[in-house]
C-alpha cells in the first residue's frame, strides 16, 4: 500500500473524528443520549422490580401455606376439645393453641410487612414506567427534530 493513500485515510479519519465530536456536542444529541440513559435505567429498574415481585409472590404463597397449616391444626384442636379427658391433655392442647396464636400473630405481621413492600414495589414500578414513557416521548421528539434537519 502506498504512503499517500495511508495519509489520505488518516486525514479522513481525523476529519471524521472532528465531525463526530461536533455531532456529540450538539445539545439535542446530548439530550437524546440523556433520554436514552433514563430509558435504560428505568427499564433496568423495572426488570429488577419484576424479579422482586416474583420473590414477593413466592413469599405470599409460603405465608398462605403456613396460614392454612395453622388453621388446619386449630380446627383439629377445636374438633377434639370436647373429647379432652384430663388436665394434662387440656394443658397440651392449651399450649399448642397458644403456639398457633403466636404463629398466626407472626404471620399477620409478616403479611403486613409484605403488603407494605408490595405497595412500595408497585409505586416504584409505576414511577419507572412513567420515566420510561417520558424518555421515549422525548427521544421520539428529538428524533423527529433531527430527521427534519
Amino acid at each position: 500500500m502506498n504512503i499517500e493513500k495511508l495519509l489520505e485515510y488518516a486525514s479522513i479519519d481525523a476529519e471524521m473524528a472532528k465531525l463526530n465530536l461536533a455531532f456529540n456536542n450538539e445539545p439535542d444529541v446530548k439530550e437524546y443520549k440523556l433520554q436514552s440513559k433514563r430509558y435504560k435505567d428505568a427499564s433496568d429498574l423495572i426488570g429488577k422490580l419484576n424479579a422482586e415481585a416474583e420473590d414477593l409472590i413466592t413469599q405470599i404463597n409460603t405465608l398462605q401455606d403456613r396460614y392454612q397449616e395453622a388453621l388446619s391444626q386449630l380446627n383439629e384442636y377445636q374438633a377434639t376439645a370436647n373429647e379432652i379427658e384430663d388436665e394434662n391433655e387440656a394443658d397440651f392442647y392449651g399450649k399448642n393453641v397458644e403456639k398457633l396464636i403466636n404463629t398466626l400473630a407472626t404471620l399477620s405481621g409478616d403479611c403486613s410487612t409484605l403488603g407494605k413492600r408490595i405497595a412500595e414495589v408497585r409505586a416504584q414500578t409505576g414511577k419507572a414506567f412513567a420515566v420510561a414513557q417520558d424518555a421515549t416521548k422525548s427521544s421520539a421528539e428529538l428524533r423527529a427534530k433531527y430527521a427534519a434537519t
